[in-house]
Parts: C-alpha cells; sequence; structure tokens
C-alpha cells in the first residue's frame, strides 16, 4: 500500500488494517500532521487505529500519533517498526505485545501504560523516552538506548537490558524479578525500587541512588558500584564478588547472606549497619567506616583492614572471623580486646 491510500482510507473511516506495510525508505513525515488529526479524534471516539501485522523498515514518522494502538485488539500477527525514525512518537496505552521495533529510534517518545510483553528494542534508540508503568515482562532492550529514560513503576520480569545504555535513568518504583543487566550502564541511575533474582555482573552503576530498596538473591559480580548508596536498604543473598565498591554508602542498611569477596570497598561507609553472614574474604577495607556497625556474623580471610574507621564502636566482634588478616598494631589491638577466638590470626603492617 502507498502513503497516499493509507491516509485517505483513514481520513475516510477505515481504522482496521491488515498486514500493513510501506515500500521501504518511505518518508511519512509530510503526512503525520493529517494522521495525527485523524487518530487523535479517533481515540476521543473510543474509536482507535487497529493495525493487524505490518512490516515498515527505515521509514519516517516522527511525532507520528499512535495512542492505544491496538488496545482493543491484540494482532495475532507481528508488528515490525525495523530500524524507522519515529522520534517524540506517541504510543501510550499501546498494546504492542510481540513487537519488533529493533534498531529504531524512539527517543522523546511516550510508552506511558503501553503493553510491551515479548518486545523487542534491541539497540534502539530511547533516550529520554516515558515508559512509565508499562508491561515489560520478557521485552528485549539488549544493546538499547536508554539515557534519562523513565521507566518509573513500570513491570520487569524476565526483561532483558544486556549492554544497555541506562544512564541517569529513572527505575524508581519498579518491581523487576529476573532482570537480566549484564553489561549494562546504570550510571547516576535510580534504583529506588525492588529486585529478586537479577543479574547486574559487569554492570556500571556507579553514583546510582539505591536507597531503601529490597534487593535478594542477586548477582553483582565484577560491576561498578563505585559511589552508590545503599542506605536503609536491605540486601539478601547477593553476590558482589570482584566488584568496585569504593567511596559507596550503607548507613543503616541490612546485609544478610552476602559476598563481599575480592571486592573493593575502600573508603566505603557502613554506619549503622547491620551485618549477618557477610563474607569479605580478600576484600579491600582500607579506610572504611564501621561505626557503630552491628556484626552477627562475618568472616574477613586475608582481607586489608588497615585505616579503619570506629572499628572500636563495632557491636559483634566476638561473631566474627578473622583470618590473616592484614592490620596496622591499632586494629589488631582493637579485636583482640573485643574477640579472644583463637583461631584469629594477623598479617601486621606499619
Amino acid at each position: 500500500m502507498d502513503i497516499d491510500e493509507f491516509v485517505k482510507r483513514l481520513e475516510d473511516g477505515e481504522r482496521y488494517f491488515l498486514d500493513l506495510e510501506f515500500p521501504d525508505d518511505s518518508d511519512l513525515n509530510p503526512y503525520v500532521p493529517r494522521i495525527n488529526r485523524v487518530l487523535r479524534s479517533s481515540v476521543k471516539d473510543a474509536n482507535p487505529l487497529i493495525i493487524d501485522g505490518c512490516k515498515f523498515q527505515r521509514i519516517k514518522a516522527d511525532d507520528i500519533y499512535l495512542e492505544s494502538l491496538n488496545s482493543i485488539w491484540e494482532s495475532e500477527k507481528t508488528l515490525y517498526f525495523l530500524d524507522c525514525s519515529l522520534k517524540n512518537s506517541n504510543f501510550c496505552r499501546a498494546n504492542l505485545k510481540g513487537a519488533d521495533f529493533s534498531k529504531s529510534d524512539l527517543s522523546f517518545s511516550n510508552l506511558n501504560r503501553a503493553n510491551l510483553e515479548e518486545t523487542k528494542f534491541v539497540k534502539t534508540v530511547l533516550n529520554k523516552a516515558k515508559i512509565i508503568k508499562a508491561n515489560l515482562e520478557n521485552a528485549d532492550f539488549s544493546g538499547a538506548d536508554l539515557e534519562e529514560a523513565d521507566l518509573s513503576e513500570s513491570f520487569l520480569c524476565g526483561t532483558i537490558f544486556a549492554n544497555s545504555n541506562l544512564h541517569k535513568a529513572n527505575l524508581k518504583g519498579v518491581e523487576f524479578f529476573k532482570t537480566d543487566f549484564r553489561g549494562a550502564d546504570l550510571s547516576e541511575a535510580n534504583l529506588a525500587c525492588s529486585c529478586g533474582d537479577s543479574d547486574f555482573s559487569e554492570a556500571i552503576l556507579d553514583g546510582s541512588i539505591l536507597e531503601e530498596v529490597e534487593f535478594t538473591h542477586s548477582i553483582f559480580e565484577r560491576c561498578s558500584v563505585k559511589g552508590a548508596r545503599f542506605d536503609k536498604s536491605s540486601l539478601y543473598k547477593i553476590d558482589f564478588t570482584d566488584a568496585n565498591i569504593e567511596k559507596s554508602s550503607f548507613r543503616e542498611a541490612y546485609l544478610k547472606h552476602i559476598s563481599f569477596e575480592n571486592a573493593n570497598l575502600s573508603k566505603s561507609d557502613f554506619t549503622d549497619c547491620e551485618l549477618e553472614f557477610v563474607d569479605f574474604t580478600d576484600a579491600d577495607l582500607k579506610g572504611v567506616n564501621f561505626k557503630n556497625a552491628r556484626i552477627k556474623g562475618a568472616f574477613f580471610c586475608r582481607a586489608d583492614l588497615t585505616g579503619l574507621k570506629n572499628l572500636d564502636s563495632v557491636e559483634g566482634l566476638e561473631k566474627a572471623l578473622f583470618l590473616d588478616v592484614v592490620v596496622t598494631k591499632k586494629e589488631k589491638d582493637i579485636i583482640e580486646g573485643k574477640s579472644n577466638n583463637p583461631v584469629n590470626s594477623f598479617v601486621l603492617k606499619g
């Protein structure tokens, strides 16, 4: 179908299109004002557009208004928007289940409350897009650019963000479960949300906000979490093995069954933190602040504790095990003064 025919049929009142296809590289931009005028009126009349299968490749349709697309009809066929320019488009409340937007540009677009279940956004540009309260279950954002995108209060289960850019993205209030963030850039992102059984391996979370969150059964191996804030958060069964967590804050956090094995925690803050069954094997804890921390089981094996701050205020040092830890005489005296465990051993430095 050519564009002129499509627009004429729209203006004549047709709202159902089967297997819609335009020639590759079509430019709809000159027609967008006419299309939008018709579709805005249709949405107001509760008669939104239905596209039962389409294939658009390299088309240009910036500012297109497709609010509530297929909201009253679940297409049995796939909607393909491949390598298209759809900047500043409106897909609010659309039913895009199973659609494919791979390599398209949807920057500044509105996908609020859309059904994006199983939708593909592989290498798609979505910077500053609004994806609030959307269903992203099993959607694929591999390699996508979501810088400064707003995904607040959306639902993520089985969603893939591997190697995607989520720098300064807003995920506040999001619930994600079994989500894949491997290699993603989440630096300075707002992650004030709840998370279970997710993978952040080799991700970048430098300067991210994780305050008052509940994270469980998740992997942060080899990730960078420099300067992040976990204050007042609850972390359960989290693996930070080989992670760089320097200068991060865990003030008033609750940590249970956590592995910091070989992690760099230098100059981090554990003030008023509760530690229960936490493993610091081979961790770098130089200059860490443990003011008023409470230990209910911790393992320090070959960890570097030199310059540890406020160690004398820690409650429960007798419930920790220190094996070949690197300390100065100051740290050694405090530990031995509070714990008489004969198994403890030290490597004096300085």
